[in-house]
């Protein structure tokens, strides 16, 4: 009985907010759990401030988030960018108001190949035909959201989606080299090279080598040519860049 009675307290006591490291560690160990940390929101006001962060630091992988959440990221822009919606016939009154959290604070990993998949989703739900310009300025915006909220990746992707036959990482890749507090801390680098798309992006590169203070490499693909070029380009870029 007296097992049970300390039980009971011991739950009532982390489920009200009394031992919040306990309950960090709990929500933690179901990082990886998505439906459990989605009813971790309502549990009380605790436990959601607790678990959103998760939810948020890997939203484009998430099958319940995916294109939707740029519609409430797009809520932290200022009047002047929603107003550049206009020209392409959206209502700015399509993005929230007033978010219960600052969202784009919580972004750790980005995939460029999921982000640009995502984006061109989104556009085909706003527009009747698809546009690469709109899917640009969706792109744009989207990462100055996050620098100006002054996030710090932990993991990014770089895959060129030539399949969707969009550029948006090359035409805006000024929006990295101008602001390297976004990829400072990046742990986790995944690069997938294709012949024709490293020229474009040797900045890229000696801004990563000059930028960054720790980078683990997961994966790079290349075929043979592309791997000739990659060495040789790497050399080169290093070498000037002592």
């Amino acid at each position: 009985m007296k097992a049970n009675s300390f039980t009971n307290m011991a739950c009532s006591k982390i489920f009200s907010g009394d031992l919040p490291e306990l309950t960090y560690k709990i929500i933690q160990y179901f990082r990886k759990d998505i439906s459990t940390l989605y009813s971790f929101i309502l549990v009380n006001r605790l436990w959601c401030r607790l678990t959103i962060p998760l939810l948020w630091e890997d939203p484009f992988s998430l099958p319940t988030q995916n294109y939707r959440c740029i519609k409430t990221y797009f809520c932290f822009l200022n009047e002047d960018d929603k107003a550049r919606f206009n020209k392409y016939e959206i209502n700015d009154n399509l993005f929230l108001t007033n978010p219960l959290f600052n969202y784009p604070s919580f972004i750790k990993y980005l995939d460029i190949s999921k982000i640009c998949h995502y984006i061109k989703y989104w556009v085909d739900t706003l527009v009747d035909k698809s546009d690469n310009r709109l899917g640009n300025l969706v792109y744009s915006l989207l990462f100055e959201v996050f620098i100006e909220n002054e996030r710090n990746l932990h993991s990014f992707e770089v895959v060129h989606p030539r399949s969707y036959g969009y550029n948006y990482f090359d035409d805006n890749i000024y929006l990295i080299l101008q602001n390297p507090n976004l990829i400072y801390d990046i742990r986790n680098l995944t690069f997938h090279i294709y012949n024709n798309d490293l020229y474009q992006n040797i900045a890229f590169l000696e801004f990563l080598y000059s930028n960054c203070k720790s980078i683990q490499i997961n994966r790079c693909y290349l075929n043979l040519y592309g791997m000739v070029f990659y060495v040789c380009t790497v050399w080169y870029v290093w070498f000037y860049a002592v």
